[in-house]
């Protein structure tokens, strides 16, 4: 018997990723942006990268505004991770209107239910229905 999860990973809408952006190509791009030379904004990130380790390590999120919140977390392991909650302005400027210029695979799928999708399964897999 099927699950659920196996219709969303089949048919849900899935963002297909290009490569990702190089640290050069990030700096490359912010020194173009403001006229910074690559060698400062390249010592502003790596900066950036020591502040917000330093805080998270003394138990302090790092707010920067306009951008989002940097929180240190643990698990029951005990092992330290940093999450982040992008600011609301981000979360905005990702779901205007045709702002996403990427692939979206499945993008027929996107305002589906799940009710939608267990027919889709059942309908597609016979023998393994989602009940």
């Amino acid at each position: 018997m099927a699950k659920l999860i196996q219709a969303v990973i089949a048919y849900g809408p899935k963002l297909k990723l290009d490569r990702t952006a190089s640290m050069n190509e990030v700096i490359n791009m912010i020194s173009g942006r403001t006229g910074l030379n690559a060698g400062d904004v390249s010592h502003m990130v790596n900066e950036f990268k020591a502040v917000i380790l330093t805080f998270a390590l003394a138990g302090r999120p790092v707010n920067i505004e306009g951008l989002g919140i940097f929180r240190p977390k643990i698990d029951l392991r005990g092992t330290i991770a940093l999450g982040t909650r992008f600011s609301p302005q981000i979360k905005a400027s990702l779901n205007k209107t045709k702002a996403y210029e990427g692939v979206i695979e499945n993008r027929d799928m996107i305002g589906t239910t799940s009710e939608d999708l267990i027919s889709k399964w059942n309908e597609d897999h016979p023998d393994d229905l989602i009940s």
